[in-house]
């Protein structure tokens, strides 16, 4: 499964992105290839995906990493695809955390937070959720604390943004 999962990064990476990697190192695209398919697994952990979550997924993204929206799209379709196709979180979290620094696998809690509380609520299944990958990821209590609270700040001002 592992070199499936990266024989899929590199195709898509090779093909779509030739631009985005040029800027970026090979193991950052495979932190947002990782990142973003526990981003989809989160909108389906209280099993109402919704487009709110969706958009939560895309704003989180394309403010953590900088790509277009049709490189975007694309990555989110390959996401999707590596979710469907997990079997444990273990594939992806073990990747980004002997991969990439503290402060990555904080901002990726940070993102799974977001699309957690992007319905205005965090249940108790996303909650679960994001504790288990931060745990995977060995972030620290006081950290998955702070991201909780960012972004619920970043909420709040999306939704300000909207009024």
């Amino acid at each position: 499964m592992p070199g499936a999962m990266l024989k899929t990064i590199q195709e898509f990476f090779h093909a779509q992105l030739e631009e985005a990697r040029s800027k970026t190192s090979h193991d950052e695209n495979q932190l947002h290839l990782a990142a973003a398919a526990l981003l989809i697994e989160m909108t389906r952990a209280d099993h109402q995906r919704d487009d709110v979550e969706m958009q939560a997924v895309l704003r989180a993204l394309k403010r953590s990493y900088s790509y277009d929206d049709e490189q975007l799209a694309t990555l989110l379709d390959l996401a999707e695809a590596e979710a469907a196709d997990m079997t444990s979180y273990h594939e992806f979290s073990s990747l980004i955390k002997n991969g990439f620094s503290y402060e990555d696998r904080v901002r990726v809690i940070a993102m799974l937070w977001e699309v957690a509380f992007a319905d205005g609520r965090i249940d108790h299944h996303e909650e679960h959720l994001v504790r288990k990958i931060a745990g995977l990821l060995y972030v620290r209590r006081e950290d998955i604390v702070a991201a909780k609270s960012l972004a619920i700040q970043h909420h709040e001002h999306h939704i300000g943004d909207k009024t």
